[in-house]
């Protein structure tokens, strides 16, 4: 499957951060993600990622990467993902 990994505005040391949780999620979760994004979102979020399923204990598999990223790192808290299915992305962009 192909993949696009773009870059707006200026490097920042969350990038880094954000493509390492990303190739987490890609490997655990496979197909079933749509992508992983950095965003500002307007409740505290900064990192978005997007699904073609959600269900419980797929959420429960992304907040164990998040933990097990952030240990690596070093710091706990720094990602606050907002997590949803993908046509329900679709929507929110639909009432923009």
């Amino acid at each position: 499957m192909p993949i696009l990994v773009t870059k707006r505005g200026k490097f920042h040391k969350m990038d880094t951060a954000i493509l390492k949780l990303a190739e987490r999620i890609f490997e655990a979760l496979g197909d079933m993600v749509v992508s992983v994004e950095s965003i500002d979102g307007w409740e505290g979020s900064n990192v978005r990622i997007v699904l073609k399923e959600l269900k419980p204990n797929i959420i429960d598999k992304i907040m164990e990467i998040i933990w097990e990223v952030e240990e690596e790192i070093g710091k706990h808290g720094i990602f606050i993902p907002e997590v949803v299915k993908q046509n329900e992305l679709s929507e929110v962009y639909k009432k923009i």
